[in-house]
């Protein structure tokens, strides 16, 4: 009994929330189907983007996995309306009562606070950018600067010794 009325209250709130949002809604042909149309998720901002690349899209990619309902890959998958509501607020839903992402995907805190933030935010678009990982920017750039490092350290003691040798 508990379990039917949390479901009717669940509900009640998923409908609240969907019919109180001020923003876009692009109809769906079918709820379970993805949303043909502009590839604009160079307008998700980076941060929100990386979690959902990699987080989000190993189940809702385009098409959809591991029985996920429908792609969260463009920024007109989120704004799409579903049989559930907007997908943005299923995702707001979802994500604070931390339902998703399903086994054996894992979200780390910090992720979950980028993409809540974002989505909280309206999905706010913002200019067309191309992201680049810094993480792995940084990593290669050490990486380069330690091998320029070794190589100068290894070309100093390699001439030391040659110099020995022919002295």
């Amino acid at each position: 009994m508990k379990l039917l009325a949390s479901g009717i209250v669940f509900a009640a709130l998923l409908a609240f929330v969907a019919c109180s949002s001020s923003d876009p809604i692009v109809p769906a042909k079918d709820a379970a189907s993805p949303v043909t149309g502009p590839d604009d998720s160079n307008e998700i901002p980076c941060d929100a983007r990386e979690v959902l690349q990699t987080v989000c899209q190993q189940c809702h990619s385009d098409p959809p996995v591991r029985g996920a309902p429908f792609p969260l890959v463009t920024r007109t998958n989120i704004l799409t309306q579903r049989s559930g509501g907007i997908a943005r607020d299923l995702m707001i839903a979802q994500l604070l009562a931390r339902r998703m992402p399903l086994a054996p995907v894992t979200i780390e805190d910090s992720q979950r606070s980028t993409l809540l933030a974002w989505l909280q935010n309206g999905a706010i678009a913002v200019k067309a950018q191309s992201c680049t990982e810094p993480a792995d920017a940084a990593s290669d750039a050490a990486a380069d600067a330690d091998a320029d490092r070794e190589a100068e350290a290894d070309g100093g003691a390699d001439a030391d010794a040659s110099d020995g040798a022919t002295d």
